[in-house]
């Protein structure tokens, strides 16, 4: 019996097996692999064979036919039985002989020695990791990524978002002590998937006007989908949206502004909730656990 050797494409073993398998296991690696041989080279290989013996044929067997057909019946059982014999021996030979040759084809360097499907498995992934790596070249990762000029134009963007919601709801006791302020941005990229968030935050002050005290609120502006051009410049329309509480003022029944009490409430409602998807980063001045 004739076999066969090979490296294991997972552990670089040798691997043997007999020309006639199916399937080997490493026994280093206890992976197990699939041989394949390529029919086609058997049927080209066994139409060639039979085009020899029709050759033998028509080049040796039909001369002594005709002769044998001259002789006496009798005297020509022998050399009939002969030729028989001979032409089954010179076909079994062109036969054996094709065989060994593709055999051989088969056992050189690539010859279609198939992988197991966890290779095809770890192949596709290993494809669909290059092509997530790609996309993620595209989308804002990095609070640095963001220019002094974009980060600018969303502050500008949330304080017109905000403004109707400069205090419509406020009145009576309360009074609005200055506008919006920006006070620093979250930035949520997802884990896995090429998503992400950017929360602009901004506060508001309110005074008692009776009492003298005051109450700051902050609210979030959100910001998604963010892209980079080819030049690593942010490239966005800057459509926010305004996530914020209704907040009523301690002792009134009719007083309401919107807005967290603090940027750790912000923090704790709105981003820690999606820890598990995004990763985090905070501009200075932001809470953040550490």
């Amino acid at each position: 019996m004739k076999f066969v050797e090979k490296k294991c494409p997972n552990c670089g073993a040798g691997l043997k097996f007999n020309d006639g398998a199916t399937s080997v296991a490493c026994e280093y690696c206890n992976q197990t692999y699939y041989i394949e041989k390529d029919e086609k080279k058997y049927a080209k290989a066994d139409q060639a064979h039979l085009a020899d013996a029709y050759n033998f044929v028509d080049e040796f067997g039909k001369p002594i036919f005709n002769a044998v057909l001259k002789t006496h019946a009798v005297m020509s059982i022998v050399p009939f039985i002969i030729f028989f014999v001979a032409f089954a021996g010179i076909g079994i030979t062109i036969f054996s002989l094709a065989r060994n040759q593709m055999n051989d084809m088969d056992n050189k360097p690539g010859s279609s020695f198939v992988d197991n499907s966890q290779n095809k498995e770890d192949k596709w992934k290993e494809e669909q990791e290059k092509a997530f790596q790609e996309a993620r070249k595209k989308i804002v990762t990095k609070l640095e990524q963001i220019d002094a000029t974009s980060l600018q134009t969303f502050h500008d963007t949330s304080k017109i978002e905000l403004k109707n919601y400069d205090g419509s709801c406020v009145y009576g006791d309360y009074k609005i002590t200055k506008n919006w302020e920006s006070v620093g941005v979250y930035l949520l990229v997802g884990k896995e998937t090429n998503k992400n968030i950017l929360y602009d935050v901004m506060s508001h002050t309110y005074k008692n006007k009776k009492t003298g005290k005051t109450t700051t609120l902050y609210v979030a502006v959100k910001y998604d989908d963010l892209k980079l051009t080819d030049a690593g410049i942010v490239n966005n329309d800057f459509d926010g949206w305004t996530e914020a509480p209704s907040y009523t003022f301690s002792g009134t029944s009719f007083n309401t502004a919107y807005g967290y009490e603090s940027v750790e409430k912000l923090y704790n409602q709105l981003v820690r909730s999606q820890s598990g998807i995004y990763t985090i980063e905070a501009s200075q001045g932001i809470y953040i656990e550490s």
